[in-house]
């Protein structure tokens, strides 16, 4: 006897809002891709399987699930709280019966998971950087809005991006036909974030950037470590020259007026890599010479985005060591005038700075941090397929978890996923445990049977990831895990490009314990070309190619960019 399709009814009395409309949308898409199941809409209630409700009560973007298993009810405090709460449905629900399906039995069924949920921090970021020619760069369109709306699933509600080089175009003459297509691009995909829920928000580099400055209005490089992580990199201005200045402020001004119409949240100042005027009069750089850009910056967003909060970077400040200054500089220069600014963001490439653990932030500011999910153990990044650092960010999370208000992560691409979902989970909630979110992604993602099985190879993973270190044991074990564990999942899951990218890492860590001073194998290389697809990554730079035989051949035509100062290779 053959099992009739599956029809889970869905009573919408959320409204037809834009947010709670694509939460339909996605909770619907979802059930039928991941399951076979059919949906349909209905009015009524009492014979709904799925309720979606907007209460208007509640802790803001918080949400509710209630009922009983064969009638289930979301009930978001408002709209994101809505979105929030069917993402939290779904990862808890089953899309596959775990020993086949007998008669009358059906694939989908809602999560048992019960009770009431709100964000600890406000602002749950990501910043995806547009570099290199990576993912987010070379993938349609459509694609990266699809993968949006799947963080906004975890309780992402804030994206911020890097504009598009305006600063490289002189202020006085007309824009090239593809800065101006750059521009619209950006604007276009930042319409349909926020049509989506999402708060919407540029980082900047400060002084980077301006190629037709005046002349004699060039910055001057920034004392730095060895190796370099602050970087002096591409043209930089110095903003204690008054002309220099006058040049920033029109071409940041130019720059904000493109926004007018769709609205910034956000305005993300970074300090450094790329930026910097180590002159006397702009050193020490995070408290004089940025200072005065950043309030530059605070003045022009604000004429035009009254609510647009700013956000102070602090990125490698005292990187030598404290006798630079800049933290306790900035504290002195915001006691008693912080008002114009909105958060500090702190982090560095290893431990969370010690200067706002020990003193607070400065102008008693709230904190938000900044992971390195990308970069950090191997390069290039992303190219030898997932890089999960569950244990990592647990530990470093446990550091500032008790002050930090939230953060944006900094993203290269799609192989970090399963970082993203970490760090999104401990902005929504302080005390989460990484491991936890690990089993929650794996359940949801490829099996709720072989979850607890995927999150001990993810450790394994973790363990293996810097090369240098790497225990050839750990390293097979990984892969007999992995390996086995494909053969047992069901198909959706295991031809999924996340379970693919997590299969192939350990493949190829496993190829590369056979060849370790020689050329990689066939069955590596056909592993790089995999990951290249799956990336779009044909044209990618170094940082962000997997270096299969036909890339490595390519680069070496066309030598790729040095990767960024600090990144681990």
């Amino acid at each position: 006897m053959k099992n009739a399709r599956q029809l889970v009814t869905i009573c919408n009395k959320a409204g037809a809002g834009n947010i709670a409309s694509a939460a339909l949308h996605i909770l619907r898409r979802e059930i039928e891709n991941r399951s076979g199941a059919a949906t349909a809409l209905s009015d009524d209630e009492s014979s709904a399987d799925i309720i979606l409700r907007v209460s208007s009560s509640g802790p803001a973007e918080g949400f509710v699930i209630e009922g009983e298993r064969a009638r289930v009810e979301v009930k978001g405090n408002d709209e994101r709280g809505l979105l929030y709460g069917v993402g939290k449905l779904l990862r808890t629900s089953l899309f596959e019966a775990p020993a086949g399906l007998r008669p009358g039995e059906h694939p989908f069924s809602p999560g048992a998971w019960r009770g009431s949920s709100a964000p600890s921090c406000r602002v749950r970021g990501m910043y995806p950087a547009y570099n290199f020619r990576n993912w987010y760069v070379s993938a349609p369109r459509r694609d990266v809005l699809r993968y949006a709306e799947e963080l906004a699933l975890w309780g992402v509600n804030t994206l911020v991006f890097a504009p598009a080089h305006y600063q490289f175009a002189a202020v006085d003459s007309p824009r090239s036909a593809r800065l101006t297509e750059a521009i619209d691009e950006n604007l276009r995909l930042m319409a349909d974030l926020k049509r989506m829920g999402f708060d919407i928000g540029l980082l900047v580099s400060g002084n980077y950037g301006f190629a037709h400055g005046p002349a004699n209005g060039a910055a001057t490089d920034v004392p730095d470590t060895s190796p370099p992580r602050r970087g002096n990199a591409g043209p930089r201005l110095c903003p204690s020259n008054p002309a220099a200045f006058s040049h920033m402020e029109q071409a940041y001004g130019r720059m904000l007026d493109d926004y007018r119409d769709i609205g910034l949240d956000y305005l993300v100042s970074f300090p450094y890599d790329a930026g910097g005027c180590g002159c006397a009069r702009c050193w020490p750089w995070g408290f004089r010479g940025f200072l005065k850009i950043n309030r530059m910056l605070h003045k022009l967003a604000s004429e035009r985005f009254p609510a647009c909060r700013l956000v102070y970077g602090t990125w490698c400040f005292d990187a030598r060591g404290e006798f630079e200054g800049e933290w306790s500089g900035l504290a002195r220069e915001l006691a008693g005038d912080a008002g114009w600014v909105d958060f500090i963001m702190a982090d560095s490439h290893e431990d969370f700075p010690a200067y706002p653990l020990q003193h607070g932030a400065p102008g008693g500011l709230p904190l938000l941090n900044f992971p390195e999910i990308s970069m950090w153990g191997r390069y290039p990044w992303g190219g030898y397929g997932a890089n999960p650092l569950p244990g990592r960010l647990q530990r470093l999370w446990r550091q500032v978890s008790a002050v930090c208000q939230g953060g944006f992560p900094y993203s290269e691409g799609i192989f970090e996923d399963i970082n993203k979902a970490v760090c999104a989970t401990f902005y929504w909630d302080r005390n989460a445990e990484a491991l936890a979110t690990v089993r929650e992604y794996a359940a949801y993602e490829f099996s709720p049977v072989h979850a607890g099985r995927i999150a001990s190879a993810v450790e394994l993973l973790e363990r293996t990831y810097p090369r240098q270190t790497q225990s050839p044991d750990d390293v097979q074990s990984a892969w007999r895990e992995i390996s086995s564990i494909d053969r047992e999942l069901p198909e959706r899951a295991a031809k999924s490009w996340r379970w693919r990218i997590l299969y192939l890492r350990a493949l190829i860590d496993r190829e590369l314990l056979n060849t370790p001073s020689g050329p990689h194998s066939d069955r590596c290389d056909e592993a790089f070309e995999e990951l290249t697809e799956i990336y779009h990554a044909h044209n990618a730079g170094g940082p962000d190619a997997p270096p299969s035989r036909k890339c490595l051949a390519r680069l070496r035509a066309a030598p790729a960019p040095a990767p960024p100062p600090g990144a681990s290779v």
